[in-house]
């Protein structure tokens, strides 16, 4: 099992949602006594979700790690021995320590033994960097992930403390006086006992402190202390980090606000015409706003930065799995002369409104769209020069130019980019160079070529026009477009 594989992404998600949930159940279990005399459907199933489900999981957790790979300096290790020695020396004496005690002690109900289940809350940071290393987040989904692991920081702390808090009080001396007795609730319901200690401890976090929940007893008392100790350091850590957090987010807006005042001061040296000075600005604001989310500076500094080896696979990797999609060239080319041209394709970057070729260019690449939103559009010959907008096309892995590039003919048609758009360009001169070294590839070539070019079979390179749909016409000869 892959590391990255998505498999292995929703076993962490789901084995990291079963431990948190596991950590506080367990800890409140034994902190406010549910009652489990009963046997009615509603007690089983909650044995069942939080009792049983949780051990097996953890135990098929074990198993997993002996049959998942693991990278050493950038390479992955398949080899099971060594899978095994890795798991042996970092964490399996941890996790079995964890599993058999807490197996156990569900096994033969034995008390207190199942809050080694709790050690394991010290996983769950490893747990959530491993999935958050898999994930792809924008800024904006960086900063909520962090806010949430802050607020879910802060409310653990407080439900460990309100668990704390009850254990002392419930289990001094049964003459003596407690914080339980006082507020009259050792017959409650387990979950209004729950509530009055979440309550102080949440007050006691925050420095509130409305006194109307205190300590009675020296015991009480010196928990206390140490609460409000623990406290403040959690609590200002939390805080601390959201500023923290604030801080970059606020340093990137007021980036933009500098650049946009430095802009305006360039067009006012400039003297440009207030219509032009508007689309400028608006133009930069959507560029700005872009990258806020999505910085490519950011993202492809990494390109230069990984071997020549491992940037060839890479290319060759993300460029099959476009070339993929696209039923002529695997129908009809051998994989070997794909991964030939896979190396040789170049990407390019189109900003908005930007042309991708013009109507009567000659056509001298073949395009694929990476990522983006393209807008194809033909030009009518008429007295108002009529600009007739054909397709709007979205989707990843969509071949274009292509019944130019075959035929070696000027483009019958415009293309411009809608949005930040990413292209991967195949060169005419490359394509046919790389056939030379592939003799079945070139004849199938040749033979594509003579079937489209004299018998009209647009079909064969799935090519239809852009306007009806249709193989039986280019989009020039389409009367949907010429009226006739």
């Amino acid at each position: 099992l892959r590391p990255e594989s998505l498999a292995s992404i929703w076993w962490n998600i789901y084995i990291l949602t079963i431990l948190n949930i596991n950590v506080l159940y367990v800890s409140a279990k034994i902190a406010f006594k549910f009652d489990d005399s009963t046997n009615d459907d509603l007690q089983q199933a909650r044995q069942i979700i939080f009792d049983v489900l949780p051990s097996y999981s953890f135990m098929l957790e074990i198993l997993l790690k002996f049959n998942t790979c693991y990278y050493n300096k950038g390479a992955v290790i398949e080899n099971r021995y060594l899978i095994a020695k890795n798991y042996f020396r970092s964490s399996f004496l941890f996790d079995i320590f964890v599993i058999i005690p807490y197996f156990v002690s569900l096994r033969f109900d034995l008390e207190y033994l199942d809050l080694v289940i709790i050690l394991k809350v010290f996983q769950i940071k490893k747990f959530s960097r491993t999935l958050f290393d898999r994930l792809e987040l924008t800024a904006i989904q960086i900063v909520i992930f962090d806010l949430i692991k802050l607020v879910y920081t802060i409310l653990a702390a407080a439900h460990f403390s309100a668990c704390l808090w009850f254990l002392v009080g419930s289990t001094g001396d049964p003459s003596g006086n407690s914080w339980i007795k006082v507020q009259n609730i050792e017959d409650e319901y387990w979950f209004n006992q729950y509530l009055h200690s979440f309550y102080w401890s949440i007050i006691t976090m925050t420095t509130i402190g409305y006194g109307d929940i205190t300590p009675q007893n020296l015991r009480e008392r010196v928990f206390a202390v140490g609460m409000a100790l623990s406290a403040v350091g959690v609590f200002g850590y939390s805080i601390g980090n959201i500023n923290t957090i604030y801080a970059e987010w606020n340093r990137r807006s007021f980036q933009v606000r500098t650049d946009m005042n430095n802009l305006k001061k360039f067009i006012r040296i400039k003297g440009i015409n207030k219509h032009l000075a508007e689309k400028i600005r608006k133009y930069f604001e959507y560029l700005w706003s872009d990258q806020m989310e999505d910085n490519d500076r950011e993202v492809y500094k990494f390109s230069d930065l990984i071997p020549r080896q491992l940037a060839e696979e890479m290319k060759i990797d993300t460029n099959m799995k476009l070339i993929s999609k696209i039923n002529f060239l695997t129908q009809n080319f051998s994989e070997q002369f794909l991964i030939s041209l896979s190396k040789t394709m170049v990407e390019e970057k189109f900003v908005p409104e930007s042309t991708i070729y013009e109507q009567y260019d000659p056509s001298e690449y073949l395009y694929i769209l990476s990522n983006g939103s393209l807008s194809f559009y033909i030009t009518m010959n008429n007295k108002q020069q009529t600009v007739k907008v054909l397709e709007t096309v979205r989707q990843e892995g969509i071949p274009f130019g292509v019944l130019e590039f075959f035929q070696s003919q000027a483009y019958q048609m415009s293309c411009k980019s809608n949005q930040f758009s990413y292209v991967l360009k195949i060169d005419r001169s490359q394509f046919l160079d790389i056939l030379q070294q592939h003799q079945n590839d070139y004849f199938k070539y040749c033979e594509l070529v003579q079937q489209i070019s004299f018998m009209n079979k647009q079909e064969l390179i799935d090519v239809t026009c852009r306007a009806c749909n249709k193989t039986t016409h280019i989009i020039k000869e389409c009367p949907m477009v010429c009226g006739y």
